[in-house]
């Protein structure tokens, strides 16, 4: 039992040790072996007779690696492209700032000749030579074989006035007046009567816009222009009608003569005008209208 012990502590002190307890065992007695183990126990045994197996810690434990206290580059230092705008996202493109050349462009002028319009009081002439009378007598059958409406009038109701001659025309222009609606439908009115002066100047002008935008699809010697004139554009920002067509300013004027519309009878009256004022005669271009 004993001696396992010593065998045991032989084990413990390694291999240096064990040579000499090997041979103490061979002089002390198996009685103070326990003295012995004890000894070597309590430390009084020499280190370098009995060497130790502890070790010291490994470097690693106590010095921190280096990656643990530097930082990585790329932590510190940001990439140069988050610095740096793209050179794109500075510089806006050349199509943005320059507009197109179309937009800066006006639109032609209207020379004297291309369109054709007479006012009323033209159209109401009598005819002589080449006035405008002789080409309303000329050219009213051909170009008006159902005669001429002015006016508005529907399911809801509204009013108008026929004209079925030239004859009837000459005897309604001009008329003046304040401008309104019409108050009853008529045919071929007869202004001595009163028929159709409710509506004042404002039936004229209508009249005599219809006339000139009828003549000159019917005819195309009225005007030099192969656009119609019903086609042309308000140009007055002034006008009450600024941006409309012909053709739109004269449906309005209807709508109103029939008591209808959105414009007053003075507002559609003052448009109208303006458009029968200014081709007069085929020899001028005023600046109330423009090209589409």
């Amino acid at each position: 039992m004993r001696r396992r012990r010593l065998i045991g502590t032989a084990v413990t002190l390694g291999v240096s040790g064990l040579l000499v307890l090997a041979v103490s065992s061979l002089l002390i007695p198996v009685g103070h072996s326990l003295w012995f183990e004890t000894l070597a126990v309590s430390g009084e045994l020499r280190t370098g007779d009995f060497p130790t197996e502890e070790v010291p810690p490994p470097p690693e434990e106590t010095t921190p690696p280096p990656e643990e206290t530097t930082p990585p580059p790329e932590e510190t230092t940001p990439p140069p492209e988050e610095t740096t705008p793209p050179p794109e996202e500075t510089t806006p493109p050349p199509e943005e700032t320059t507009p197109p050349p179309e937009e800066t462009t006006p639109p032609p002028a209207i020379e004297a000749g291309d369109f054709r319009t007479q006012t009323q009081g033209g159209w109401g002439s009598e005819a002589q030579g080449e006035n405008p009378g002789a080409y309303r007598d000329e050219h009213f059958s051909a170009c008006f074989p159902d005669g001429l409406i002015i006016g508005h009038s529907d399911d809801e109701g509204g009013f108008t006035a026929l004209f079925t001659t030239a004859a009837a025309i000459e005897a309604f222009l001009p008329a003046g007046g304040e401008a309104g609606p019409f108050a009853a439908s008529y045919v071929d009115p007869d202004p001595e009567a009163g028929e159709g002066s409710e509506a004042g100047v404002l039936a004229g002008q209508a009249l005599a816009l219809t006339l000139n935008i009828g003549f000159d699809q019917c005819d195309p010697d009225f005007g030099a222009s192969d656009l119609d004139l019903a086609a042309l554009i308000v140009a007055d920002e002034a006008s009450a009608c600024f941006g409309w067509t012909v053709q739109q300013v004269l449906d309005e004027a209807n709508l109103v003569l029939g008591g209808g519309g959105t414009l007053t009878p003075s507002e559609i009256g003052d448009c109208v005008a303006g458009i029968n004022e200014n081709f007069v005669d085929g020899t001028a271009a005023g600046s109330f209208l423009r090209l589409p």
